[in-house]
């Protein structure tokens, strides 16, 4: 361009023929802002209608926005992970080159999208600006030329397009919602949860099922909001808090039961919240009642990967939905009542990882299984759906939720 301008011929040309054609191009650009100045009444909406909040630009939110394991660009483009390793080497073999200079495009797209209020967006698997940030990145990874041998260069394309088939099948098959944690994330809350301290507002939306205005969030009561993580033994893994000191916080843990140990360290995030990761053994008394309705609302028995509750019970989600909890005695028997949604469903049930339920299509369970001989007092109950479907893929209803048992009864040392 600034050869073009030097020149005097092409400087005349360019005037004369380029510059209105670009012009033009660019005027289309501001259709956007015109359609909401007169459809809002404002050129930008978001900022208008105070959905942005300078107070929340960090570098916390930028490495969120490409590496956090529940929206992140990570889960649609993993060879991210591996690009400042593609960079060293194409620096090495091919010296610098202005291409370069994409990956720092991806940067700027992304700086203003980290002001964002509602950051655990309704989105599909990724955070919807991952969409523009990603594009110069895939650009540069496609411009790659590691070696001048083709077999090397074939095996590197082939590791890209094989990792990125296999990331959109399984995002596909895990995807439940922008409202559900992955099932990687739960991993690292439950084995290493000072690895993974997402945002806040992540954390706690996706934990609890719903969304929540996390500038408020202090005049929510903890026992009417679920704020840690329970891992598959029942023991507390992760917490979040805000503006609270840990000694009151290990104070309110366990309700309805007892503390047994502690141990936990905390790590800052944003707007004065911060987590504390380690271990919390809590143990609760057995439920009286084996309805799930009323279990659902009490502390330390924890659904995971289930739908929400209903009136009268709960459905599984997906392929796998957890209950686990810590009781305070040894338990002798669980008691499961429950229906299938349509008679193709096929499922398996293990109670503390022994299957108890083999692969079956039988509409209906009401059963007592004898735990006797485990002698444990944790308890771990999965459900595991082959083929989960939904109520508007049979013709139901609109519910396109991915379902398979509703589960009405869940009783333990029951007496039938």
């Amino acid at each position: 361009a600034l050869n073009t301008l030097l020149d005097s011929t092409c400087k005349k040309r360019f005037l004369t023929k380029k510059l209105p054609i670009m012009i033009v191009i660019g005027c289309i650009g501001l259709i956007p802002y015109v359609w909401n100045l007169w459809q809002f009444g404002a050129l930008n909406p978001i900022n208008s209608f105070g959905y942005i909040d300078y107070n929340l630009f960090s570098t916390y939110r930028l490495k969120s926005l490409f590496l956090d394991l529940n929206q992140g660009l990570i889960l649609a483009l993993p060879a991210i992970v591996v690009i400042p390793l593609l960079l060293a080497i194409k620096l090495t073999v091919n010296g610098w080159c202005k291409k370069e200079l994409l990956l720092l495009g991806a940067i700027f797209i992304a700086l203003p999208c980290l002001v964002q209020i509602n950051w655990n967006s309704g989105a599909f698997v990724i955070n919807r600006y991952n969409t523009w940030g990603c594009v110069p990145i895939v650009f540069w990874l496609s411009t790659l030329r590691l070696s001048t041998k083709p077999f090397i260069q074939r095996a590197i394309i082939s590791f890209f397009v094989s990792s990125q088939i296999f990331i959109m099948v399984h995002n596909h098959i895990e995807n439940k919602g922008y409202v559900t944690s992955s099932t990687i994330s739960r991993f690292f809350y439950s084995h290493a949860p000072s690895l993974y301290n997402p945002i806040p507002e992540i954390f706690i939306e996706r934990l609890n099922g719903k969304e929540f205005d996390m500038r408020s969030f202090e005049s929510l009561k903890y026992h009417n909001v679920k704020y840690y993580h329970v891992n598959a033994e029942g023991d507390i893994t992760k917490i979040l808090v805000k503006g609270d000191e840990p000694d009151r916080i290990k104070a309110r843990l366990c309700i309805g039961g007892r503390l047994l140990s502690y141990d936990m360290t905390m790590k800052e995030t944003e707007l004065d919240f911060y987590y504390l990761n380690g271990k919390a053994v809590c143990e609760y008394p057995i439920p009286v009642s084996a309805d799930v309705n009323s279990i659902t609302k009490e502390p330390g028995y924890n659904f995971i990967g289930w739908s929400s509750p209903e009136a009268n019970g709960i459905w599984t989600s997906g392929n796998s939905s957890i209950f686990t909890s810590r009781f305070d005695r040894e338990i002798e028997n669980v008691y499961i009542k429950a229906n299938t949604l349509s008679p193709n469903i096929e499922y398996e049930i293990y109670i503390n990882s022994v299957l108890y339920v083999s692969r079956t299509s039988e509409r209906s369970i009401d059963m007592v299984f004898d735990l006797s001989s485990l002698k444990a007092k944790n308890i771990i109950v999965e459900v595991k759906v082959i083929n989960p479907t939904s109520p508007q893929s049979l013709n139901m209803n609109q519910d396109a939720r991915q379902l398979g048992l509703f589960f009405s009864k869940l009783g333990f040392n029951h007496e039938r």
